[in-house]
């Protein structure tokens, strides 16, 4: 299973993916992410990224997805999806030099880089769970309303995979579900548990796992009861 931890900066990836290594421990997470290219070639990043940035990240993410096979358990700090996300936003706004033609070659190698994917774990702002603290890490972008922004791209995108059976972004048959994770660090492990056994192996995988017709009862109500918030506890 080659598994993905996707979303806007700052929202508790890095903690995500430590919490499934712990809980699955025959994943991997590779030596290398994105971050290395940035310091080893000194380039602009966050609000100031270029093309150059965005274009070494996207060859980067698209070979380091080709390394493993489905046989391999490993865990990625991001996707090729998170880069078009990031160069969409950075188009729409602006702020670099990336222009349409540019957006319109990377589509494909994400298309087809997604092809190496098996699932992609999403971890959105939702209005009922608190958004994470910011913490610099020196990567990431201060303006809490670019992280909305960017999250607000990954929700149409999630969209575009569900529901656009001839969508650019997504090769029709062979691209992989995308699933929200939300709630406490506990509720977000509770929640892959819907999807990954203790293996960390696709549950019912000749099924259509991520199809309406697997969610039972039990399922709807289990995610119900984690959008709410906890009941007050009163003084006695």
């Amino acid at each position: 299973m080659r598994i993905a931890i996707s979303g806007s900066h700052c929202m508790g990836k890095s903690t995500l993916i430590g919490d499934f290594l712990s809980e699955w421990q025959s994943y991997e997470l590779p030596e290398k992410s994105y971050r290395h290219v940035l310091n080893d070639l000194n380039l602009p990043h966050s609000s100031e990224s270029t093309k150059e940035t965005q274009k070494a990240i996207l060859d980067f993410m698209c070979k380091q997805v080709k390394e493993y096979d489905k046989e391999k358990n490993v865990i990625y700090d991001r996707c090729p999806l998170d880069n078009l996300v990031y160069s969409m936003w950075l188009y729409h706004h602006g702020k670099s030099d990336i222009d349409e033609e540019f957006i319109g070659e990377c589509i494909p190698k994400v298309r087809t880089a997604l092809k190496e994917i098996d699932i992609i774990f999403y971890i959105p702002i939702t209005k009922v769970v608190p958004t994470p603290e910011y913490v610099d890490n020196g990567f990431r972008d201060k303006d809490p309303n670019t992280r909305i922004e960017i999250d607000n791209l990954f929700k149409l995108l999630s969209v575009e995979n569900r529901e656009n059976p001839k969508s650019n972004y997504f090769e029709h048959d062979d691209k992989p579900p995308i699933i929200e994770i939300f709630g406490s660090r506990h509720e977000r492990i509770q929640i892959m548990k819907l999807y990954l056994d203790g293996d960390g192996d696709a549950v019912a995988p000749d099924e259509n796992l991520f199809g309406d017709e697997n969610i039972t009862m039990e399922d709807i109500e289990a995610l119900e009861a984690l959008t709410k918030p906890e009941p007050k506890k009163t003084r006695r």
